[in-house]
């Protein structure tokens, strides 16, 4: 009975020997958020398929640092994992800290003047593209890493050199002397005006487009398949410096380092603003928020470094960021509304698109009521469901873009989007897998994606997407060979056609027929056969096409030719429907063979 009192009024100091829970929990948590965030440090990084928006990855980062400081405090802090097969940076690439608002820029700028009062500044865009270093002994051009983990990066320099127009391989000798060893910062990105017409040549070719800028960049460096419309579509600009063989900093201040690479014949960032005193950067902000679409760079703020590298050592770092920088984010116009419904839409070539329907919203001085989808991985990347709160945004203030959605705000109903297995046009299997597509050429919502393209590419004016739809519900129309076929007591029963609008209708039809070969192979809307592939094949085989769709000559001669126009019109015609159809619409276009 004794042992028994004992036990029960001591038993409460054994619990100073087990774990407490909710330590277990915190340090659960931290290595739950370790692993997440390297996740998705990969995914932007590496990737350049960003899950989540800068705003939740920052919310993540600040969790972390708390819980790892609670941790390394009573050590008991994880250690990080370092990935196999990468090459280990001279100095760790650290990302910039962000400042999101005046307070916080504030904050930043007054730190670096409490360390010296006569503190300068350096002000440059901040390009949204792939961190890279690059190595320089005696002055040659020896590795490219992209950023990795900040410890350790990939290395691409063989994808560097063949992607990346107009930077040197050697630096020349100029008013600067070139060290024995100089690891040069830089981003690789495209430019806007590159980008927009890369996703023209796409479109016209019936290939998705690039989601990002910054996607396609990476792509290039980090994924051999990935194809450009033109030879070296990439830039890169440096923005600072690494390790040098001799240490220290081989330049006084960032102003002097721009001056150094320009003699060197390396590319800067432009515009950029240098020896600024702390009351001239708000302007420049100003200057540069007004000014910025007419720069040609994807970039997303600009990036304020203390000048001096004396100054920077003082200031120093911590373990993710420098104290001398940051990083000052434009942010896009934003809203937030209602996804109301996702559905499917599906191109001519068979790729299949997921769109929201929104609640329409008013957003920089317009209605925005669809916004696309991308892919089945973005919806299920965001947890996207019909009835939730999402933000809206206007990527580059053009693109409509959800990023976000309030998880908290969803009812009991709330069920996650069941993607369809079976097509919404045709019902027909959809192939799952790196692509999402309806492979059924005779599927409905295909055929009359190819009826405008063919419309739109020739082009027949007038004959919009409106009139094709009325005639394809009217029976009348389903493939391009269709239309040649309409009479005007056809047209007229029409909704809205009068006798001079049918008169006018049916001329713009016949201005289709007699066109050039490489036209005609262009509006046929077959995968990868867009405007520079319908011409060469127009040049170098204009005879066999020609015996081809009259039906002369069989299919097998384009297996003599290892082009890859040829390459992909051999795979396209080797659906019998496909070949079919393009034979009816020669018939009518030409007549006869010709």
């Amino acid at each position: 009975m004794r042992k028994l009192r004992l036990i029960t009024c001591y038993w409460p100091l054994l619990l100073l020997f087990l774990p407490l829970p909710v330590k277990a929990e915190a340090t659960a948590r931290l290595e739950k958020l370790e692993a997440l965030i390297a996740h998705h440090d990969r995914l932007y990084h590496e990737e350049a398929e960003p899950e989540i928006s800068d705003a939740a990855y920052d919310a993540l980062k600040r969790e972390w640092r708390r819980l790892r400081a609670q941790a390394e405090e009573a050590g008991k802090a994880p250690a990080r994992e370092r990935v196999a097969g990468r090459v280990a940076h001279h100095r760790p690439m650290r990302s910039l800290e962000k400042v999101n608002t005046e307070e916080e820029l504030r904050g930043f700028l007054e730190g670096c003047g409490k360390a010296d009062p006569n503190a300068r500044f350096h002000v440059a865009p901040k390009v949204d593209g792939l961190a890279v270093s690059l190595w320089f002994r005696e002055g040659r051009l020896e590795r490219v890493l992209t950023r990795g983990d900040g410890e350790r990066g990939e290395d691409v320099t063989s994808a560097f050199r063949a992607a990346v127009r107009g930077f040197p391989e050697r630096l020349r000798r100029g008013s600067t002397e070139v060290p024995a060893f100089m690891e040069l910062r830089g981003e690789v990105y495209v430019p806007p005006d590159t980008f927009a017409a890369i996703n023209a040549a796409r479109n016209e070719e019936g290939a998705a487009p690039f989601a990002t800028a910054r996607n396609f960049a990476a792509g290039q460096l980090l994924r051999e398949e990935v194809e450009a419309v033109e030879r070296k579509p990439l830039r890169c600009v440096i923005f600072g410096w690494g390790g040098t063989e001799a240490g220290g900093a081989p330049f006084s201040t960032q102003t002097a380092f721009r001056a150094g690479l320009r003699s060197w014949g390396v590319p800067v960032l432009s515009p950029a603003w240098g020896k600024l005193q702390l009351s001239e950067i708000p302007d420049i902000i100003a200057a540069a928020t007004r000014d910025r679409r007419e720069w040609n760079l994807p970039t997303d703020g600009l990036v304020i470094k203390a000048e001096s590298a004396a100054l920077r050592n003082v200031l120093g770092a911590t373990g993710e960021a420098p104290r001398w920088a940051a990083a000052w984010k434009w942010a896009n116009p934003a809203a937030w509304t209602t996804l109301e419904r996702i559905f499917l839409r599906i191109g001519r070539t068979g790729t299949v698109t997921p769109m929201a329907v929104l609640e329409e919203v008013r957003i920089s001085g317009r209605e925005v009521r669809y916004a696309s989808l991308h892919s089945r991985a973005f919806v299920e990347s965001l947890d996207l469901r019909e009835g939730d709160r999402v933000r809206l945004e206007l990527a580059g203030d053009i693109i409509p873009t959800l990023t976000d959605r309030d998880a908290a705000a969803r009812g009991p109903e709330s069920l996650p989007y069941s993607f369809p297995a079976t097509c919404p046009g045709c019902a027909e299997p959809l192939r799952h897998g790196e692509s999402y597509e309806c492979r059924n050429w005779s599927c409905s919502r295909r055929a009359f994606e190819r009826l405008c393209h063919y419309a739109e590419t020739l082009p027949l004016r007038g004959v919009g997407k409106a009139t094709l739809r009325k005639l394809q519900r009217a029976g009348l129309v389903a493939t391009p060979a269709d239309l040649y076929g309409l009479t005007a007591d056809q047209v007229r029963k029409l909704n809205g056609f009068g006798k001079r609008r049918t008169e006018v209708f049916l001329a713009a039809i016949a201005a289709g027929r007699g066109v050039t070969l490489a036209s005609f192979l262009r509006a046929l809307g077959l995968p990868g056969i867009g405007k520079a592939a319908a011409q060469q094949l127009a040049d170098r085989h204009a005879s066999q096409l020609t015996a081809v769709f009259g039906e002369e000559a069989p299919l097998p001669f384009l297996a003599a030719s290892s082009s890859r126009e040829v390459s992909l019109l051999r795979v396209a015609l080797a659906d019998g429907e496909c070949l079919a159809e393009a034979r009816r619409l020669w018939r009518q276009v030409y007549g006869l063979p010709r």
